[in-house]
């Protein structure tokens, strides 16, 4: 795997040789990025870059979430950060890149979302829902 910070396109320049050179097969990195009010997720636009070379080079993303996740400082007494925090910092990177339409944008990219995609797949219902009341991407849409 070639290791990548999703948000600075400057790692373009660290994998491409790697992925050109068939070094390695994948790119891989963390659900987010930061922590507390300063986290940033996988659909900001600073991520663009990676979606773009990866379907380009149809090479696979592998996402992991980082050490500390999604609200950890709540989590540090019964180690609750490995066993919710870190498949749910999975399921809301996931969420917010569905939702964010990078998906639509880039129809062939390839991801694979760690841990059976964190706690995913008993919300997937709950997600379909949402976008219903969301008005089909309208972001912050009155309640």
């Amino acid at each position: 795997m070639a290791n990548a910070h999703a948000l600075e396109e400057s790692s373009r320049d660290v994998i491409d040789p790697l992925i050109s050179n068939k070094e390695a097969c994948c790119i891989s990195i963390t659900t987010s990025y930061g922590a507390g009010a300063d986290q940033i997720f996988l659909d900001s636009p600073k991520a663009e870059w990676l979606w773009e070379y990866a379907q380009a080079k149809d090479v696979l993303v592998h996402i992991h979430p980082p050490l500390v996740a999604i609200g950890a400082a709540a989590m540090q007494q019964y180690r609750l950060n490995e066993a919710v925090g870190r498949p749910f910092d999975t399921a809301l990177s996931a969420a917010r890149i569905i939702f964010s339409g990078v998906f639509d944008k880039y129809p062939k990219l390839k991801v694979l979302f760690v841990h059976m995609g964190g706690a995913i797949a008993p919300v997937v219902c709950r997600l379909d829902w949402n976008w219903e009341l969301n008005y089909k991407g309208i972001q912050n849409p009155p309640i």
